[in-house]
């Protein structure tokens, strides 16, 4: 197997420092931190939902397996289309 320099470039993932950022700007209501979560993602990000952690992996399963064996040097954004470069 030949290296491959590629990177992948994850969206906005619900995670425990997203919800730690959330429960500073929005104390004490988990609901409302959800409400702004999800309203964030519907306003930044074209298909209007955030990644999961599955999209990442399928990302990374593309790119070791055969049918990435002629792409190197690339990042793959895996981000719902919030960045097009």
């Amino acid at each position: 197997m030949s290296n491959h320099h590629n990177s992948i470039c994850p969206g906005i993932i619900k995670t425990e420092i997203w919800m730690k950022y959330l429960r500073q700007i929005i104390p004490g209501d988990a609901s409302k931190q959800d409400v702004f979560f999800n309203q964030f993602c519907e306003d930044h990000i074209p298909l209007a939902r955030p990644q999961e952690t599955e999209d990442i992996a399928n990302g990374v399963l593309f790119l070791v397996s055969d049918l990435a064996k002629n792409i190197t040097g690339q990042a793959l954004n895996v981000c719902g289309g919030m960045h097009m470069d």
